[in-house]
């Protein structure tokens, strides 16, 4: 007969010999980190313990312990690997245009955040270290969005205000969307203040169910972008200005607007010694030197 340890019944009555657990020893980190990405994709990282992750991973929580001593190490551990995967997955690419590239770069950025809800909870809304690695991989990414910038004619400065612009911009539209899909899926709609009587626009608004859409996202996005357009014609008509002007200081002075000084029969003399290795002169200190140039 079989035993009844070794069997259960499932919800129709069915016997099934029941999974065996892992070997001891045979639990790693990365098992724990890759288990615990599995369980949040069903009871987010709010909803992520150690016993409940014990349970999915069928080992004993002492397991778990020993590679993590606390929840926050765990996320820390998770933190970590979405942001390298983060980073693979949006990295920048240079379109047909600048304005191209950014443009599918953010769209890409909100995408990933969309699709993988406990990336965004990980990298979006809690604070820990991320590792030198995921770091120097963003900072090279960083370097390369800049770089394409300055080559289209920004400055540096100006180029780093756009990115920060449409980053916050991208990375705060992917928290609004996770915070509203987490309530549908949890409480429901909460009480939000608003009345039919004191507030009907917002109220028709609210009963539509108004979310952000596809459309509010591109009408930030491409209002970025032609302000940044609007920053880089200027900046362009600046530098045409300084040239212009340049040159017609040249015309109306009939030469360059500043001396120009080609060296004397001395100086060029002096030159092709120092060039020869002659008459060269050492001094055991700088204030040596100095002296000996004021007594000359």
């Amino acid at each position: 007969a079989e035993s009844s340890a070794a069997m259960k019944r499932t919800a129709s009555g069915a016997r099934v010999g029941k999974s065996k657990r892992r070997p001891r020893g045979s639990l790693d980190i990365e098992d724990i980190i890759t288990g615990a990405f599995e369980l949040a994709d069903d009871v987010s990282i709010a909803g992520l313990s150690m016993p409940v992750l014990a349970r999915h991973l069928d080992v004993p929580v002492t397991s778990i312990y020993w590679h993590f001593r606390k929840k926050e190490q765990l996320l820390d551990a998770m933190t970590e690997r979405a942001a390298r995967q983060y980073q693979f997955n949006t990295p920048f690419v240079d379109g047909a245009t600048w304005q191209d590239g950014l443009r599918n770069h953010f769209r890409k950025m909100r995408q990933v955040f969309q699709d993988n809800p406990v990336l965004c909870e990980l990298i979006l809304m809690r604070t820990g270290e991320i590792g030198p690695d995921a770091t120097h991989t963003s900072v090279d990414n960083l370097e390369t969005v800049i770089t394409t910038m300055v080559d289209a004619g920004f400055g540096s400065d100006d180029a780093l205000t756009v990115y920060i612009a449409l980053s916050a911009h991208s990375r705060g539209t992917a928290m609004i969307e996770h915070l509203n899909a987490s309530q549908r899926q949890g409480r429901g709609r909460q009480p939000t203040g608003v009345t039919a009587a004191d507030h009907p626009l917002l109220h028709e608004l609210e009963y539509r169910g108004h979310l952000i859409d596809d459309l509010e996202f591109e009408f930030t996005l491409d209002s970025i972008i032609k302000n940044a357009e609007n920053l880089l014609a200027r900046f362009v008509q600046s530098t045409t200005k300084a040239i212009n002007l340049f040159f017609t200081q040249i015309r109306l002075g009939q030469g360059l607007p500043l001396p120009v000084e080609i060296p004397n029969e001395t100086t060029s003399e002096t030159f092709k010694q120092t060039d020869r290795g002659e008459n060269l002169h050492s001094y055991d200190s700088r204030e040596d030197m100095f002296r000996a140039l004021d007594n000359c």
